[in-house]
């Protein structure tokens, strides 16, 4: 069993790779495997936080979701230079300019 919920659904839109899970203090964060591996020339270093994941989405569809709804209702999480783009499989978008988070 993953310990992320969004494996495999988080791309980076700048170098077309996927993020990675990282658990740092008890907290679990997604980071880009561009960078991660190949650094900042490769890609610029993303981390988002899983929680702020969960308050996006639960707050797109009013609840809050299990592993399994996660798995069958979320298509792609796109990050972008200046936005993140959680396309749903409903074909419904939830659209989050990257100056709102702070991690």
């Amino acid at each position: 069993m993953n310990i992320s919920r969004y494996s495999g659904k988080i791309v980076c839109k700048k170098c077309n790779k996927n993020f990675k899970t990282k658990k740092e203090r008890n907290k679990i964060k997604y980071l880009c495997s561009g960078y991660d591996r190949f650094g900042k020339e490769f890609c610029e270093r993303e981390i988002i936080a899983e929680t702020f994941l969960d308050d996006l989405i639960s707050f797109h569809y009013k609840k809050e979701l299990t592993n399994d709804e996660v798995e069958a209702l979320i298509k792609v999480i796109e990050v972008h230079k200046d936005k993140w783009i959680i396309k749903y499989n409903d074909d419904s978008e939830t659209i989050i300019s990257k100056s709102f988070y702070k991690i």
